[in-house]
């Protein structure tokens, strides 16, 4: 089972938000926001470092809101000079999601 923690600030020097995650496996990730889509639903992280990694490895984060109670996650990775692929994907709903 993967556990993390992931904690999103606003970087008023980079005038961005930053997404920083910690994982139980020892990884760091640090993530600013790449990109937002117009109608706000859509947001995507890309790293700015990861620790516990081979330099050159990039992750992307992108969270997808489906409505008020229910997002999805998609997980992908990058080797060196590589696209990202797809490593996971997971949906997530509130407690009191009628």
């Amino acid at each position: 089972m993967h556990e993390d923690a992931g904690f999103f600030s606003y970087d008023k020097a980079c005038k961005t938000f930053v997404l920083r995650q910690f994982h139980v496996e020892g990884y760091v990730n640090q993530y600013k926001l790449d990109s937002i889509s117009l109608d706000g639903k859509t947001l995507v992280f890309i790293t700015e470092s990861i620790e516990k990694i081979p330099t050159g490895w990039r992750a992307r984060e992108t969270y997808q809101l489906i409505n008020s109670y229910e997002f999805e996650e998609t997980f992908e990775l990058a080797a060196p000079n590589e696209n990202f692929s797809p490593y996971s994907k997971a949906k997530f709903k509130g407690k009191n999601n009628p």
